[in-house]
């Protein structure tokens, strides 16, 4: 290995989920159930089309209003939209401390990369429309996919084979594939909904990667 590479490989590559671990997924979901209940359409009819969702693969505003329309809730999917986008707009569900501690991260020397799972479009719009400005600067590259996350970190892995290379995400089943299937990586279990401490999560990150 050249002195040169060394001087410009990064301390760690560090892969993270999205919904659950930077972004407040849960809260955002009931936030906007409660937003759908004030237009008049019950929270129980939402609730009946989470599960087929869930079964067909990935949320989206589209299978959203199909699923109240076969219920014979007729609501126009442009008005859908824009109460998720006012949703993301004021809800806050990036907080300034997970923030500050990828800002953090990225100043220490890590390349950060997102890999989150679900339909491309609507990610897309919770990173950039209830993200602050500063969240798409923290990462090298913004990644969501349908496919078995660690299909894309044997990716990842494969153009950065020499740094210690993380991935967190808060669905164990992920964690233990990666393992499985790509080398040589550390997997951390984090989810914010328990509201564990962003300074901890910071601190097992950095030791894992000065090993």
């Amino acid at each position: 290995m050249s002195d040169q590479f060394k001087r410009r490989k990064p301390r760690g590559v560090i892969v993270w989920d999205f919904d659950g671990v930077l972004f407040e997924t849960g809260r955002h979901r009931l936030d906007a159930q409660e937003a759908l209940r004030r237009i008049g359409i019950p929270a129980q009819a939402v609730l009946r089309v989470l599960p087929p969702i869930g079964k067909s693969g990935h949320f989206s505003i589209a299978k959203l209003v199909g699923g109240l329309r076969a219920q014979k809730i007729f609501i126009s999917e442009k008005r859908i939209r824009k109460i998720f986008h006012d949703q993301l707009l004021n809800g806050r569900y990036y907080s300034s401390a997970v923030d500050m501690m990828l800002h953090r991260l990225k100043k220490g020397g890590f390349l950060q990369f997102i890999l989150s799972s679900g339909m491309s479009s609507f990610q897309y719009k919770k990173m950039f429309v209830g993200c602050n400005a500063s969240f798409r600067g923290h990462f090298s590259k913004l990644m969501v996919t349908t496919k078995p996350k660690y299909v894309t970190l044997l990716k990842v892995r494969k153009k950065y084979p020499y740094p210690p290379m993380l991935f967190i995400d808060d669905t164990k089943s992920n964690l233990e594939l990666a393992r499985l299937y790509v080398p040589e990586i550390i997997t951390i279990y984090y989810s914010n909904v328990r509201q564990k401490s962003i300074k901890q999560l910071e601190r097992t990150i950095v030791r894992h990667a000065t090993k």
